[in-house]
């Protein structure tokens, strides 16, 4: 101020500059505001970024105005959060690196000081082989925010079967009805469906109990003269991997604001690994191979069905019997 009164400027034109400045001066958690809603709002992931910037990072530097955080402060955030939760300090890093790119382009901001920062080479963050599952209390409520949210009703049936089954979410995806043999009550999964068909050669087959059958029989009302169980909008295609992307951030903000429950982030996949840590807990090991469509190597075993029980081996008798424990002990009734 003073010196621009030095060079003549009028004083009121300068103040009026200075509170425009102001005014114009994003702060960190405005300007993501802007970026989300032209960027992530129609991505079915964008609910969960916002709420992970809301949990670690708006509280720290979200009034900031975004031109004032150092990089320092966005490593201060991320180091911290690398240490304890590895996985929510990369994504916040890719989310933060966009965000600060958008802002660049549109002049909000001069730099992108996270634009060399690397998840590996700076946060020491290493990609595991994911071991999330679902602890008991977990599943619980899982089930009760699937029956009670406003999820559409056959993406309640299609987490349901994905963690009663632990199949992959593509070999329920794809299933058409023709797949489905309610007499012999048998799911069979065609080898072009699933992961290890390319090498075993041989479809998977599960059995559909009781419970199961009333969920395949609304999915088969809910498809109409479709021929696939979960149709896309034209009926002739399947969904999109993607569909499913969605459907625990449905399941956890319900939890957050019905139960007061933060549930730690998990994926459609996590719930297979749910399902195949509590098949161990039932049945020998390669009987829950064999459940999840792993392969067994020489041991050629790839199919579980339930035709005749006392003509089957006792592995595949176990099989079915493992489903109905499941279904009980895991609350899943």
């Amino acid at each position: 101020m003073r010196k621009s009164l030095e060079l003549g400027h009028d004083p009121k034109i300068v103040r009026l500059r200075e509170k425009q400045a102001i005014i114009e001066a994003h702060s960190l958690e405005a300007m993501f505001a802007l970026w989300h809603k032209s960027v992530n709002s129609n991505k079915e992931s964008g609910m969960q970024i916002k709420r992970t910037f809301e949990l670690h990072v708006f509280k720290i530097i979200g009034k900031i105005p975004v031109k004032d955080v150092t990089l320092h402060q966005w490593l201060d955030i991320l180091e911290k959060l690398a240490m304890t939760k590895p996985f929510i300090a990369s994504r916040i890093l890719s989310n933060a690196k966009q965000l600060l790119k958008w802002g660049v382009k549109r002049q909000l901001l001069d730099v992108n000081y996270l634009a060399d920062i690397q998840a590996k080479e700076d946060l020491q963050v290493k990609k595991v082989a994911g071991s999330r599952a679902l602890t008991n209390d977990e599943i619980k409520l899982t089930w009760k925010a699937i029956d009670k949210s406003r999820m559409a009703p056959r993406n309640k049936v299609f987490v349901k079967l994905c963690l009663i089954y632990g199949c992959r979410n593509g070999e329920l995806r794809l299933a058409r009805k023709l797949d489905f043999d309610f007499d012999k009550r048998i799911w069979t999964v065609p080898v072009e469906n699933h992961k290890m068909g390319r090498m075993s050669k041989k479809p998977i087959t599960r059995p559909i109990t009781d419970d199961t059958q009333s969920y395949m029989q609304e999915l088969f009302k809910m498809s109409g003269e479709s021929e696939l169980l979960f149709p896309s909008k034209d009926i002739y295609t399947p969904i999109t991997p993607s569909s499913g992307l969605s459907l625990p951030y449905g399941i956890m903000q319900w939890l957050r604001r019905h139960e007061n429950y933060e549930m730690e982030h998990f994926s459609l996949h996590d719930l297979r690994r749910t399902a195949r840590t509590n098949f161990s807990t039932l049945t020998q090991p390669h009987i829950a191979e064999i459940m999840l469509g792993h392969s067994l190597g020489a041991c050629g075993r790839s199919t579980i069905s339930m035709i005749i029980w006392k003509s089957k081996p006792l592995h595949i008798r176990r099989g079915v019997s493992v489903y109905l424990y499941w279904w009980v002990f895991g609350n899943l009734s």
